[in-house]
């Protein structure tokens, strides 16, 4: 069984509302009336016990419980992501995002939320789905600590075989046991805030901080991400490397499996490059069409887009100097996220064809894929905030 947390945390349902001594507080309910009329002015125990901090808490929490089951709330099993709302004319699937961000969300137990570039708009209630498994908190919700899900996250993705631009695992300590994980591509000041406003424990992205070469003074954007992060008490996680190569739930797996692609075989450092043989010959049109149903933006094409494609090679984000190793394997084909001046070059005297995806959009889905799984293992709730970017 996981470890539970302190009985001294406050209840994060508190939030709703029962901190300010308004009327519809627990303290107030239970002063006014609750407790005249009893003989002499004489309050039983149960009612001193009910006006302590604890008494008030536990309250607070079977009050949340009624509320929230009269309006569904879903504590169930993994549910289907909802699709993100429109805000201020700001249309999520098309992946546009500028200026000051705020999130909003339309969920129904739902993990999927959206950034949206608009700072007047307010944060809409965000209902995360909750899975089986973990410590039982007093409220029945799970809770692990930071401790627990760093080493199953370091096991599963295999750390310690990479060698990287960035530390993976846990780079930014919060102050509490994780209940509630929010994952998401890029650890953005956009996305720290909407993880704060979804009132996150822990916030687990694939683009997190610290990465080499950078100017490590904590000043300016940095600054202002770290000092957002750290007033939230919120645990950062980031995996980078580790999160392309898992077979299973890495983003050139997970890519592949929105696709509709098999991973025939992989190659390259650390397995970076999947591939696949179409079962008939396709010409570039076909799957730049296919790519832009599937991840919602238009890609790149570059090369000899005459070439028919039977094997697609593909490796997610900024691989794009990896075309040259595909196709050394024999690819026709090979699907990145960004591209360079130098790319264009290269594809054509190749001979091969090359598809700019996006590099957000192509890596949206394998933290997605570990916070499933993170959630089915140890029982936090999980949801998935998308800050879209066009790159």
């Amino acid at each position: 069984m996981w470890p539970s947390p302190p009985t001294s945390t406050p209840d994060p349902r508190l939030l709703h509302g029962c901190r300010s001594g308004g009327k519809g507080s627990p303290k107030n309910r239970l002063t006014d009336g609750s407790v005249r009329g009893w003989p002499g002015g004489r309050r039983p125990a149960r009612v001193v016990w009910i006006l302590t901090t604890a008494g008030i808490a536990r309250c607070a929490a079977r009050a949340y419980d009624t509320i929230a089951a009269s309006r569904g709330a879903s504590i169930g099993p993994l549910a289907r992501p909802a699709t993100p709302v429109k805000v201020a004319g700001h249309d999520s699937r098309r992946g546009s995002h500028s200026g000051r961000s705020v999130a909003t969300t339309k969920t129904i137990a739902s993990t999927t939320t959206t950034v949206c570039a608009n700072s007047n708009q307010s944060f809409l209630s965000m209902k995360a789905k909750t899975n089986t498994g973990g410590a039982a908190t007093r409220s029945g919700v799970r809770s692990v600590s930071a401790r627990t899900l760093g080493d199953w996250l370091d096991a599963t993705l295999e750390t310690s075989r990479f060698k990287d631009y960035c530390p993976n695992g846990l780079q930014a300590e919060g102050t509490r046991p994780i209940r509630r994980l929010v994952c998401g591509v890029t650890a953005s000041l956009a996305l720290v805030k909407a993880a704060r406003a979804a009132r996150a424990d822990a916030l687990l992205v694939h683009h997190g901080w610290f990465w080499r070469g950078e100017d490590p003074r904590l000043t300016g954007t940095q600054h202002l991400r770290v000092r957002e992060l750290l007033d939230a008490g919120i645990h950062l996680f980031a995996y980078h490397l580790p999160l392309d190569a898992h077979a299973e739930l890495g983003n050139n797996a997970q890519l592949a499996r929105r696709m509709g692609w098999q991973t025939d075989g992989r190659l390259g450092e650390y397995d970076l490059i999947s591939w696949h043989h179409l079962p008939d010959s396709r010409d570039a049109r076909q799957i730049a069409a296919h790519l832009k149903r599937r991840l919602g933006q238009t890609p790149i094409v570059v090369g000899t887009l005459s070439r028919p494609i039977r094997r697609i090679a593909w490796c997610t984000g900024a691989a794009q100097d990896m075309i040259v190793e595909a196709a050394k394997s024999g690819a026709d084909a090979f699907v990145s996220g960004e591209i360079s001046e130098r790319t264009t070059h290269l594809a054509r005297e190749l001979g091969v064809v090359y598809f700019a995806a996006g590099h957000h959009a192509t890596e949206r889905y394998g933290v997605q894929a570990l916070a499933r799984a993170a959630g089915q293992v140890l029982g936090v709730e999980q949801q998935f905030i998308d800050d879209p970017n066009p790159v």
